[in-house]
């Protein structure tokens, strides 16, 4: 099995940001996302 590509953090924020999801608040390097269109419980 081939090895997986090595992302940063940012790459990773970007892909995510693709499936509906961005930067809800960050301290640091510590960054959490929401996505966006779906109620919260």
């Amino acid at each position: 099995m081939p090895r997986l590509k090595r992302l940063s953090g940012a790459e990773v924020v970007e892909i995510l940001g693709e499936f509906g999801f961005e930067v809800h608040s960050q301290k640091g390097s510590h960054i959490k996302l929401r996505r966006s269109g779906v109620e919260q419980k």
